[in-house]
Formats: C-alpha cells, structure tokens, sequence
C-alpha cells in the first residue's frame, strides 16, 4: 500500500488529504477469482509519482466532495 498526499485550497480553506492507494499486482473483483498482472503495481505507483507537483481535481464519492489542489507527494509508507 502506498500513499498520495494532497493539498487542496479552496476558499479560505487549506486542507490536506492523505488518500492510501493499492498499487499490488493483484485485482481483487467481488464474486471472482484475484487476478494477479505482474508489473501492474508499479505502473501504477509511477504514474502516481508523475502527479507530483502538477494540479488535479480529487471526486469522493462517499461523502460527496469535490478538492481541487496540487500532489505534493508520493511515498510508500514506513513500517514502525
């Protein structure tokens, strides 16, 4: 598992958000078998690092919520 974090300004508002992202070769689908695609994680985890520094607009679904802002950084997480 590793991470994206994300600064959105709005206005008046500075918020951080810490989304953790799956980035493992396996597919897990409900109903199915997994499905694993070798190299899939780290395609996934350098696209995600392509996003530092460059301006994106976030959509959660669950709540409904709309973050405007730029990546700021792309890090695997450290165990303790």
């Amino acid at each position: 598992m590793r991470s994206l974090s994300f600064i959105a300004y709005g206005p008046n508002v500075g918020a951080v958000l810490d989304l953790p992202v799956n980035v493992s070769d396996q597919i897990e689908r409900p109903g199915r078998k997994p499905l694993r695609i070798e190299g899939r994680g780290e395609a996934v985890f350098q696209a995600l690092r392509e996003l530092e520094g460059d301006s994106v607009l976030v959509e959660l679904f669950r709540p409904e919520l709309r973050l405007q802002g730029v990546v700021e950084q792309v890090a695997v997480p450290v165990d303790g």
